[in-house]
């Protein structure tokens, strides 16, 4: 797996957003969890996510892709950096898809 952050200036404007990615060996995302720049915390895996919030059905762009986007800084964080992001975003997000909450540990994405 592979994690990291990338800051968003959404418009030319005050409009910031930062997106934390889990992104697999196949490239696909795995967990997003999004803090918006009205202060919205947004999240989403495989099972569902809140708000609008949905994962990337394409093969998600490279790392150093990311960076080449006008107006996104991107930096890798560490899968303990993350899984805390997650967390958060859980007690303070809605709740993902109420399946979500009766699946093991092991195939929420978790170690």
């Amino acid at each position: 797996m592979e994690y990291f952050r990338a800051f968003w200036n959404r418009d030319s404007g005050d409009s910031f957003e930062t997106i934390f990615h889990e992104i697999d060996d196949d490239r696909r995302e795995w967990r997003r969890v999004r803090m918006a720049g009205d202060g919205g915390v947004y999240f989403a895996d495989y099972a569902g996510g809140t708000g609008n919030e949905v994962l990337s059905l394409i093969e998600f762009p490279s790392l150093a892709q990311i960076r080449r986007i006008p107006g996104v800084h991107a930096e890798p964080i560490s899968e303990e950096a993350f899984e805390e992001v997650w967390q958060l975003a859980a007690l303070t997000g809605e709740k993902l898809d109420p399946i979500f909450e009766s699946l093991p540990e092991s195939t929420r994405g978790k170690s």
